[in-house]
């Protein structure tokens, strides 16, 4: 996945809107929701960037969505864009894990030039936390091996198994401790997510 286009789920209730930012966004791919339900489905699917979120869904609200997100993704970075201008839906959208938030209406470079830069810190917290994980991955594979002494070969296929599923789970933990993102965790180990966490994919609101 090393190779693949960035990608940011817009979280919009009006299609005109939604359709703007596939525009805007031309440089990424752009997945777009409409509820908070069919948001949260497509976020426990697909990996993304960046999440574009509105502050009132017809299903509920954006703070409950960001909320909702950081539970299971706690570092992807979460811009609103919404017309609710008052400084309390602001701090409230802040306080659940926004790194962002925007006025409408917004100026297509404002919008764009925040994304960006939203994406790239993201990106370089990401490879500080890549140091983190494999170092706890060696330290993981040294205690490993320690408890390998007496078993015997037959056993090997099982035991490099379930080694591989504990260094991918102690190298998730210690990366998103770290501050790296599902997504980038997901382009360095391809379909890792779906092994670590197959209830994600089926997981209701």
């Amino acid at each position: 996945m090393e190779g693949a286009r960035k990608r940011i789920l817009c979280a919009e209730d009006d299609n005109d809107t939604l359709a703007l930012y596939t525009v805007m966004f031309y440089d990424y791919e752009v997945l777009t929701s409409t509820t908070v339900a069919e948001t949260l489905l497509r976020a426990r699917k697909s990996a993304v960037d960046l999440y574009l979120l509105d502050a009132w869904l017809p299903d509920g609200s954006g703070v409950g969505l960001c909320q909702a997100i950081r539970r299971f993704d706690p570092n992807t970075p979460v811009m609103f864009v919404s017309g609710a201008v008052d400084q309390i839906d602001q701090d409230s959208a802040i306080r659940a894990g926004a790194q962002a938030y925007l006025i409408k209406p917004v100026a297509m470079f404002d919008l764009q030039a925040t994304a960006d830069a939203l994406i790239r810190q993201s990106i370089c917290r990401s490879l500080e936390a890549r140091c983190v994980e494999l170092n706890a991955i060696r330290e993981a594979i040294a205690e490993h091996l320690k408890g390998l002494d007496g078993r015997i070969a037959s056993h090997a296929t099982g035991i490099n198994d379930e080694a591989q599923l504990m260094l991918r789970t102690t190298g998730y933990s210690a990366f998103t401790s770290a501050g790296g993102s599902r997504v980038e965790f997901e382009r360095f180990w391809p379909a890792a997510l779906n092994e670590l966490n197959p209830q994600w994919a089926t997981e209701e609101q």
